[in-house]
């Protein structure tokens, strides 16, 4: 799937409505310590109806226990997003922005005012997002794939098993999303 195709369905799909089942909640649950929960709480319902989808893959390909940290980081990693404060149009303006935009501008626009400085934030929320498990004190690979997850491996510091299935599985969640909800 090019990136054109996986940013319009990620568009269209964050535009309808969607719940997390209350089983797949109680699963975070489980899995996450009180404090990370609390952050998984605060990301928009889109946002855990796909990490519960990637958390749930990988625990499966790996053969997992919920208790551990890969599922941790699956349900966790775009927990960034949760500083920056934008809808729908910011995301999409900072998914245009983020292949083109060098750090030093995105530096600038996140110390912006207003909406500007949101999607600036929102460029950086993998950085943000380790800031944030970092203060709750999320295990170090945890917060590792916070910030990595869309590095090349060659720049990851997790281990490269876990990595890789935990990148495979973020990205058959994104595109397996059809018709508001995403593939388990």
């Amino acid at each position: 799937m090019s990136r054109v195709e996986h940013l319009a369905r990620r568009f269209f799909w964050s535009l309808k409505s969607v719940e997390v089942d209350p089983v797949d909640l109680d699963w975070a649950r489980s899995a996450l310590s009180g404090p990370e929960f609390a952050l998984f709480e605060k990301m928009r319902t889109h946002d855990q109806v796909h990490s519960i989808a990637v958390a749930r893959d990988v625990a499966a390909e790996l053969e997992l226990s919920e208790r551990s940290w890969v599922v941790a980081a699956a349900l966790l990693h775009d927990v960034g997003k949760v500083e920056s404060g934008v809808g729908v149009a910011g995301r999409v303006v900072a998914a245009v922005l983020e292949p083109v935009m060098p750090d030093r501008f995105v530096e600038k626009l996140a110390g912006a005012p207003g909406w500007a400085g949101r999607v600036g934030a929102h460029l950086r929320y993998t950085e943000m997002g380790a800031v944030l498990l970092g203060s709750v004190g999320s295990d170090p690979r945890v917060r590792a794939w916070a910030r990595e997850h869309h590095l090349d491996r060659s720049r990851w510091t997790v281990p490269p098993v876990e990595g890789l299935a935990l990148r495979a599985a973020d990205d058959r969640a994104m595109s397996g999303v059809d018709g508001g909800v995403a593939r388990s």
